[in-house]
């Protein structure tokens, strides 16, 4: 798979995550085996365990740390396993690959949600969650869809189990026991005002476009 689109400016530049784990070390390993991360700093802990750590994914700064050190614990950090396996969390990513990318992770021990799929969004994504419990959902950005041809393709939306598409993967899985908002608004990329309607949360909707959403 080689021919993708630019990713859009506004998505090039984010507030940098800083996750928190269980064992950051098998983590930082993990993520260089899974994702080809490289990592830039470790400290250690005065008591053990990394106090904090920095990643490179792709062209994406991720820090993390240990939720179980002293320091940590006094900030009431903590990792995805403390919160009955949910995350309140998604990272996102693009990549130029991500067909690649998800067999990579998947042979690390990534468990694949959503395999690679054409998204109604303008890209490829699969959905997939690391051995700490994090979610990620990795990009390989095919086209640039307008703001209106997006909500006609939302329109199209239809629930999970449905008979239309009772198998069709989900957009984005909500974590147990976390509440999630029922509405979304598209943020335009240009100076319009933006719509005053809002339309159904795309998490736990499906499209049934055969030619380029699922």
């Amino acid at each position: 798979m080689t021919d993708h689109a630019e990713i859009p400016e506004r998505y090039r530049y984010s507030v940098i995550p800083h996750i928190m784990v269980d064992d950051a070390a098998a983590a930082i390993d993990f993520y260089r085996r899974a994702f080809g991360a490289r990592e830039d700093i470790r400290i250690d802990a005065p008591g053990g365990g990394i106090l904090h750590a920095e990643i490179t994914v792709g062209r994406s700064v991720l820090m993390l740390g240990d939720a179980s050190v002293a320091e940590a614990e006094s900030g009431s950090f903590a990792a995805p396993a403390s919160l009955g396996g949910g995350t309140t969390v998604t990272l996102h990513v693009y990549v130029p690959d991500v067909d690649s990318l998800a067999k990579q992770a998947e042979a690390a021990g990534a468990q694949i949600l959503q395999p690679p799929t054409d998204m109604f969004h303008g890209d490829r994504t699969v959905i997939l969650k690391d051995p700490s419990g994090h979610m990620w959902v990795f990009l390989t950005h095919l086209e640039d869809v307008p703001e209106e041809e997006l909500h006609r393709r939302i329109s199209r939306a239809e629930p999970p189990g449905s008979p239309a598409e009772p198998q069709a993967p989900t957009m984005l899985i909500a974590p147990a026991a976390v509440p999630v908002s029922t509405t979304r608004r598209v943020v335009p990329t240009s100076s319009t005002p933006p719509p005053t309607a809002d339309f159904p949360s795309l998490i736990g909707f499906t499209v049934t476009n055969a030619q380029f959403t699922t």
